[in-house]
């Protein structure tokens, strides 16, 4: 038998939309596991809930997953280290362009 999550899942509809926008699949609600009390201090009403049984993927999928999520932060790292590192050689290319002239 494979292995399976069990939670509640609770829709939430937006103050932007209607119901009769999500009953005609024109609009989709937000989706959460969790109690819900963020989506109605933001203004977002509960319209169903229901217990969701989800079938955990293979081992090998959930590490094949972790390593493109893991590859995808390092590139994401890498980027911000580049542009940050760019903008310190600019600064540093301008203080060297700089004449100097002694007085």
């Amino acid at each position: 038998m494979p292995k399976q999550v069990k939670t509640i899942i609770r829709a939430f509809l937006s103050p932007h939309q209607t119901l009769e926008q999500v009953e005609k699949g024109n609009a989709i609600p937000v989706f959460t596991s969790g109690e819900g009390s963020y989506w109605r201090d933001e203004g977002y009403a509960l319209i169903g809930e229901a217990e969701v049984t989800v079938p955990l993927m293979s081992r090998k999928d959930i590490r094949s997953g972790q390593l493109v999520a893991a590859r995808s932060a390092l590139a994401k790292v890498r980027a911000e280290n580049q542009a940050r590192e760019n903008v310190a050689l600019d600064h540093l290319r301008k203080l060297e362009a700089i004449e100097f002239t002694p007085s």
